[in-house]
């Protein structure tokens, strides 16, 4: 009785409502094209189909060069792609309102175990309404219907905050290996959410049990795990690239129209 009222069922069919009314949404929209709504998506695409093609760990946009992008998204849809047969532009597009589902969902179980579950169904949707009604879906870090890598790493974020604030107590190793396992898989989805996540776990083992030998040697094979598994992205951005930016176009490249600006009339009268 008690665990029922501190979680009520009705904030379950709010959330299930929610995700229903942003699948339809996500459906609505996307009905009937067949390119993507944003830019990022072909590159992602182009990743994908690089892997369907055996080059594993190349760039398919820069001969020779090393994969430099996080690779466990891609190589979700890859292995999806060369299961089904549909080809990755197609299969991102259309996949987009269904998986991008893990975002509403994933933040609300996060907040139910932190916040409870009333509080949390408040946030999931001012989560939604705000982030996703409001601000562009390059930005929004809510639901939108079109295929993004950043977006689906958050999934990974709010599963290893929940896991690490379920077993921060606990001083058995297959926990730390389970919480650093979970931080470098989302080091291999998308590098920020893993990085926001490697900042908060010592400062909440440190805070819950205090500073002391124990404590630092479960931290570490925390960190252990983590780097063993980020080593696929983290070795080619150390050894190929030395942490640098070494391709920066075509990002960089700029029209001599638009080196300068704003543009002297002179400019414009020659652009004429």
């Amino acid at each position: 009785m008690k665990l029922e009222a501190r979680n009520p069922r009705w904030t379950w069919y709010s959330v299930c409502f929610l995700l229903v009314f942003c699948l339809v949404r996500g459906l609505w929209v996307t009905r009937g094209l067949h390119s993507p709504g944003i830019m990022d998506t072909f590159r992602d695409a182009g990743f994908v189909q690089g892997i369907v093609d055996g080059n594993w760990f190349g760039d398919p946009t820069i001969g020779g060069a090393w994969r430099y992008y996080p690779p466990l998204t891609h190589a979700f849809f890859a292995a999806v792609a060369a299961v089904t047969g549909i080809e990755p532009l197609r299969l991102l597009t259309t996949s987009a309102p269904f998986i991008n589902l893990v975002v509403p969902a994933g933040f609300f179980l996060m907040t139910r175990h932190l916040i409870g579950a009333i509080a949390a169904v408040i946030a999931t949707v001012l989560l939604v309404f705000y982030n996703d009604l409001v601000l562009p879906p390059w930005i929004s870090a809510a639901y939108h219907p079109w295929s993004s890598v950043p977006l689906l790493a958050l999934g990974g974020f709010f599963f290893s905050v929940w896991l690490i604030h379920a077993r921060i107590r606990s001083e058995r190793l297959r926990d730390a290996v389970l919480i650093g396992s979970a931080i470098g898989l989302t080091f291999l989805a998308h590098t920020v959410p893993a990085l926001i996540l490697a900042a908060i776990l010592p400062v909440a083992v440190l805070t819950t049990r205090g500073l002391n030998l124990r404590t630092l040697g479960w931290i570490a094979i925390v960190a252990v795990t983590a780097l063993v598994w980020s080593l696929p992205l983290l070795l080619p951005l150390v050894v190929s690239y030395r942490l640098h930016i070494l391709n920066a176009g075509p990002g960089a490249l700029v029209d001599p129209l638009f080196a300068y600006w704003p543009p002297s009339r002179g400019m414009l009268w020659k652009a004429r």
